[in-house]
Protein backbone atom coordinates (compact mmCIF):
# COMPACT_ATOMS: atom_id res chain seq x y z
CA UNK A 1 0.00 0.00 0.00
CA UNK A 2 3.05 2.21 1.07
CA UNK A 3 5.20 1.23 -1.51
CA UNK A 4 8.52 1.21 -0.68
CA UNK A 5 8.11 3.49 2.48
CA UNK A 6 9.63 2.86 5.11
CA UNK A 7 11.14 4.19 9.03
CA UNK A 8 14.11 5.61 6.98
CA UNK A 9 11.94 8.07 5.46
CA UNK A 10 10.59 9.59 8.73
CA UNK A 11 12.76 12.55 9.41
CA UNK A 12 13.79 11.65 13.16
CA UNK A 13 16.82 14.39 12.78
CA UNK A 14 14.75 17.06 12.04
CA UNK A 15 13.26 18.66 14.90
CA UNK A 16 10.66 21.04 13.63
CA UNK A 17 8.96 18.05 11.66
CA UNK A 18 9.41 15.83 14.94
CA UNK A 19 8.35 18.59 17.42
CA UNK A 20 5.06 19.67 15.05
CA UNK A 21 3.80 15.88 14.65
CA UNK A 22 4.14 15.42 18.54
CA UNK A 23 1.97 17.89 19.33
CA UNK A 24 -0.70 17.19 16.92
CA UNK A 25 -0.12 13.55 17.82
CA UNK A 26 -0.52 14.29 21.52
CA UNK A 27 -3.45 16.76 21.09
CA UNK A 28 -5.66 13.64 18.80
CA UNK A 29 -4.21 11.65 21.52
CA UNK A 30 -6.19 13.98 24.27
CA UNK A 31 -9.21 14.15 22.29
CA UNK A 32 -9.80 10.52 21.68
CA UNK A 33 -8.70 9.88 25.41
CA UNK A 34 -11.45 12.53 26.45
CA UNK A 35 -14.00 10.68 24.58
CA UNK A 36 -13.27 7.04 25.84
CA UNK A 37 -13.36 8.77 29.42
CA UNK A 38 -16.57 9.91 28.74
CA UNK A 39 -17.59 6.71 27.21
CA UNK A 40 -19.27 9.41 24.13
CA UNK A 41 -18.34 6.11 21.46
CA UNK A 42 -21.68 5.28 21.48
CA UNK A 43 -23.94 8.91 21.19
CA UNK A 44 -21.06 9.96 18.71
CA UNK A 45 -21.53 6.68 16.36
CA UNK A 46 -25.36 6.76 16.39
CA UNK A 47 -26.29 10.02 16.67
CA UNK A 48 -23.47 12.22 14.33
CA UNK A 49 -21.01 9.90 12.43
CA UNK A 50 -24.00 7.68 10.65
CA UNK A 51 -25.96 10.78 10.78
CA UNK A 52 -27.76 12.10 7.59
CA UNK A 53 -29.67 14.79 8.75
CA UNK A 54 -28.68 17.70 6.82
CA UNK A 55 -27.75 19.82 9.78
CA UNK A 56 -25.54 17.65 11.52
CA UNK A 57 -23.42 17.06 8.53
CA UNK A 58 -23.44 20.56 8.01
CA UNK A 59 -22.07 20.86 11.39
CA UNK A 60 -19.27 17.97 10.17
CA UNK A 61 -18.22 19.88 7.84
CA UNK A 62 -17.84 23.47 9.44
CA UNK A 63 -15.85 21.06 12.34
CA UNK A 64 -13.82 19.42 9.59
CA UNK A 65 -12.81 23.04 7.69
CA UNK A 66 -11.72 24.06 11.69
CA UNK A 67 -9.27 21.20 12.10
CA UNK A 68 -8.24 22.23 8.39
CA UNK A 69 -7.33 25.52 9.24
CA UNK A 70 -5.39 24.22 12.36
CA UNK A 71 -3.54 21.44 10.03
CA UNK A 72 -2.77 24.48 7.83
CA UNK A 73 -1.56 26.91 10.98
CA UNK A 74 0.81 23.58 11.31
CA UNK A 75 2.34 23.58 8.26
CA UNK A 76 2.20 27.48 8.11
CA UNK A 77 4.51 27.45 11.37
CA UNK A 78 6.96 24.47 9.96
CA UNK A 79 7.58 26.53 6.90
CA UNK A 80 8.04 29.86 9.27
CA UNK A 81 10.15 27.61 11.56
CA UNK A 82 12.46 26.54 8.65
CA UNK A 83 12.89 29.70 7.11
CA UNK A 84 13.87 31.45 10.39
CA UNK A 85 16.19 28.78 10.68
CA UNK A 86 17.36 28.06 7.12
CA UNK A 87 21.04 29.65 7.56
CA UNK A 88 21.68 27.20 10.19
CA UNK A 89 22.06 24.14 8.16
CA UNK A 90 22.33 21.30 11.12
CA UNK A 91 18.73 22.52 11.86
CA UNK A 92 16.76 23.83 8.62
CA UNK A 93 14.83 20.91 6.24
CA UNK A 94 16.45 21.72 3.51
CA UNK A 95 19.96 21.92 3.05
CA UNK A 96 21.76 25.75 2.03
CA UNK A 97 22.27 24.74 -1.67
CA UNK A 98 18.51 24.00 -2.50
CA UNK A 99 17.46 27.52 -0.68
CA UNK A 100 20.41 29.12 -2.82
CA UNK A 101 19.35 27.47 -5.95
CA UNK A 102 15.71 28.21 -5.58
CA UNK A 103 16.07 31.52 -4.49
CA UNK A 104 18.18 32.07 -7.52
CA UNK A 105 15.28 30.52 -9.53
CA UNK A 106 12.86 32.86 -8.22
CA UNK A 107 14.51 36.23 -7.63
CA UNK A 108 13.66 38.97 -9.83
CA UNK A 109 16.09 40.54 -12.89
Amino acid sequence: MFGRLSWAAVPFDVPIVMITAGVVGAGLAAVLLLVTVKGWWPYLWREWITSVDHKRIGVMYMILGLVMLVRGFADALMMRTQLALAANVQWGICRRSTITRFSRLTAPS
